[in-house]
């Protein structure tokens, strides 16, 4: 291989990298905004204990059919907080949000859920 061949392979694996990095950061920036987006439902239902738990219809997430709208990130940005047991779940099967843990995350967790959590 000679010179300018060594830069095109260069350049388009260099290119190849930056479209991954663009993908993963966009991903990632959805994630938080539905984050956001949840805690705010379950904080403007006043879902923030047991007594005033609500069902995931009444939050207004319903799973996606890919083919008939855009990738909404609800459902997982949901998923992810009960996870982290940001949301929680009454034995009916009720949600709320604690807050408490939700501000022990944001102080104390993982890169990755400080990230995606807001503060």
């Amino acid at each position: 291989m000679n010179g300018q061949e060594n830069n095109a392979t260069l350049f388009v694996l260099l290119f190849f990298v930056g479209f991954i990095v663009v993908v993963l950061l966009t991903s990632l920036f959805l994630q938080r905004r539905s984050v956001i987006s949840v805690i705010k439902t379950f904080r403007k239902k006043n879902a923030c204990d047991e007594n005033r738990a609500i069902s995931q219809e009444e939050i207004g997430i319903r799973p996606q059919h890919a083919l008939l709208k855009k990738r909404d990130y609800k459902l997982q940005a949901l998923q992810f907080l009960i996870n982290v047991q940001v949301i929680r779940a009454t034995e009916a099967g009720m949600l709320y949000l604690s807050e408490e843990t939700l501000a022990t995350l944001s102080r104390e967790s993982s890169k990755i859920a400080k990230i995606l959590l807001p503060k």
